[in-house]
Order: C-alpha cells, then sequence, then structure tokens
C-alpha cells in the first residue's frame, strides 16, 4: 500500500482507506470520493495534489494526500 502523496500525475488509483483531519476527509467525502473510490491523478506540486473523478477536481494539501492510502 502507498500514499496518494507518492503518484505520478495521471495515475488512476484505488483508495484503500483514509485517516486524518476529519474536516478534510469530510469535505473529500463531500464530493463522493471515499474507500474503494478511483481518482486520477491530475497534477501534483510542491504543497498539493490535485486529483478527479469523472464528476469533480478537487485539490488537496500534501499532508492530507500522505494520509490516503492507495
Amino acid at each position: 500500500m502507498d500514499s496518494l502523496a507518492n503518484a505520478k500525475a495521471g495515475d488512476v488509483c484505488t483508495i484503500k482507506w483514509m485517516l486524518g483531519n476529519l474536516q478534510a476527509l469530510e469535505l473529500i467525502r463531500g464530493y463522493d470520493i471515499k474507500e474503494g473510490s478511483q481518482v486520477q491523478v491530475i497534477q501534483k506540486t510542491l504543497h498539493d495534489v490535485v486529483i478527479g473523478t469523472d464528476r469533480v477536481r478537487l485539490a488537496i494539501g500534501s499532508d492530507v494526500a500522505e494520509r490516503i492510502k492507495i
């Protein structure tokens, strides 16, 4: 199992589990991104990761992405 922060731009990943800040996780789950969801890494920068599904694009901090396992 690896963290979402280590995925490369263009990778399609299945989320295995998510831990961390409750507010950040509630926001992510509000976009129907949860355990078992597939997301694509759109872009990575030094401080954040942009992920996407067929419905939404979402920028999350690298610290949050580190706690999401794929």
